[in-house]
């Protein structure tokens, strides 16, 4: 189902005129769910870090002068106090710093942008937000252990690699915490599509090198670990309907839910690159591999059964589909994402 198919069904027609503010709404997953509910008749107002002049994604969309717009950083407080002029009825708290090998590099910046982030909001956000969705991932479950997977959410949470893991560990705490409105989260596996200009992530990554005629190398390890991928249109899917329930729940604690495709789309890394590479021009490459492994190989995946079942989420966009739609809008538009780019870290992630 594409997302102008969603488009209009019942749990979008839920948020035709409602307020909803986006942290980090200029970013990757901020601009696509901008776009969604722009659809969907909603009022958007974008917090992000960004000036509102600069190339975003979400200027590339052509969506800035849709959206009421706010600068600031989520770490000063007085910035966020910006956001207490408007109630809202729905705040999608993406704005974070989502690079996992920059988290051990500057472990003190990932803890205050994404715990200390998520603490300002729900402080100045108390009484004035109905509803607040926080954009968690599959790295707070930490490393699995082994025969793990596919992990549910009663999962006792484990230390993981990097300190991104505990950034988001502490960002679900802070929401626990707080009061004066309906909390939810949702742990995502690793999302991608089109616009992810963090060319540390594998798959950006193989598609630029592809473009390029560069050689295809894995960054670390021997590419055996095995993770799940998930296209953006599904992940912004439950967005939505994390929300929808949040609002219709009386519960106080946070509700977890876990978001991906599982056993029947995990994939090594080893093949996906391969996969991306017969994709883009059904040849086969020889990869270039680093010895040394940074982290511990793994198999990493997640049990969606309880956002299948209670918020009726149904992906329908599995790896091969996804990465096609990847490819063809990174061979149109990845020169627009040259001057977005993240920086090359010497410890580069696989995950989101």
């Amino acid at each position: 189902m594409s997302q102008e198919q969603r488009t209009g069904n019942t749990v979008d027609k839920h948020f035709s005129r409602r307020t909803c503010l986006i942290t980090g709404g200029a970013g990757f997953l901020g601009s696509h769910l901008c776009l969604r509910l722009l659809q969907a008749g909603a009022r958007i107002v974008v917090f992000d870090a960004a000036e509102k002049t600069d190339r975003t994604l979400l200027s590339a969309f052509g969506l800035t002068n849709d959206v009421e717009y706010v600068e600031g950083d989520i770490r000063v407080h007085d910035d966020v106090r910006k956001l207490s002029r408007w109630p809202f009825d729905f705040v999608f708290h993406l704005a974070a710093q989502p690079i996992s090998g920059l988290s051990n590099l500057e472990r003190q910046a990932t803890i205050d942008v994404n715990a200390g982030g998520t603490r300002n909001l729900c402080s100045v956000l108390a009484g004035n937000a109905n509803v607040m969705v926080l954009a968690s991932s599959a790295c707070s479950y930490g490393i699995p252990a082994q025969g793990a997977s596919p992990l549910r959410e009663s999962e006792p949470l484990r230390a993981g690699f990097y300190s991104y893991t505990e950034s988001k560990q502490k960002a679900e705490q802070e929401l626990r915490n707080a009061v004066g409105l309906r909390k939810i989260i949702g742990r995502f596996v690793n999302i991608y599509g089109p616009g992810d200009r963090h060319f540390s992530r594998i798959i950006p990554r193989t598609i630029r090198q592809l473009l390029e005629g560069e050689p295809l190398a894995l960054t670390r390890g021997d590419g055996s670990t095995v993770l799940d991928f998930l296209y953006v249109d599904e992940a912004i899917d439950g967005f939505l309907r994390l929300a929808h329930h949040a609002a219709n729940s009386d519960d106080d604690a946070p509700e977890v839910f876990n978001f991906g495709i599982g056993s029947a789309n995990a994939t090594s890394i080893r093949e996906l690159v391969h996969k991306i590479s017969e994709i883009y021009d059904d040849t086969q490459r020889n990869l270039i591999v680093n010895e040394a492994t940074l982290e511990p190989p793994m198999v990493k995946f997640l049990d969606a059964t309880k956002a299948q079942t209670e918020l009726k989420w149904t992906p329908h966009v599995l790896l091969d589909e996804g990465l096609r739609k990847t490819l063809d809008w990174y061979r149109l538009h990845i020169d627009e994402l040259a001057h977005l780019e993240d920086q090359e870290y010497p410890l580069l992630a696989y995950a989101n």
